[in-house]
């Protein structure tokens, strides 16, 4: 089936039906259009997102990040503290 014979198939349908039912498949072709786009916008994010280079200096020195994330630690009133042994291998 042609998108051109759907529509007129579609149209013949509405043009048979009282205005209140006309206006929920209205409602719901707006419904299908935003869904759709949405969902185009989310593919074409994820596309962009992959292919970005913004945080590609966290791969070249993930090693730094990890490193001084497990030098330090919080206490229980947020301080910042350096755990004890690991001091020599800290920055």
């Amino acid at each position: 089936m042609t998108k051109q014979s759907i529509i007129e198939r579609t149209l013949e349908a509405i043009n048979r039906l009282p205005v209140n039912k006309a206006e929920e498949i209205s409602d719901f072709a707006d419904f299908v259009i935003k869904r759709f786009e949405d969902q185009r916008l989310t593919e074409e994010l994820k596309h962009v997102i992959s292919n970005s280079k913004t945080f590609e200096f966290l791969h070249h020195h993930a090693v730094r990040y990890v490193r001084a994330a497990a030098c330090r630690t919080t206490d229980k009133f947020g301080s910042l503290n350096q755990q004890q042994g690991v001091e020599k291998y800290c920055w």
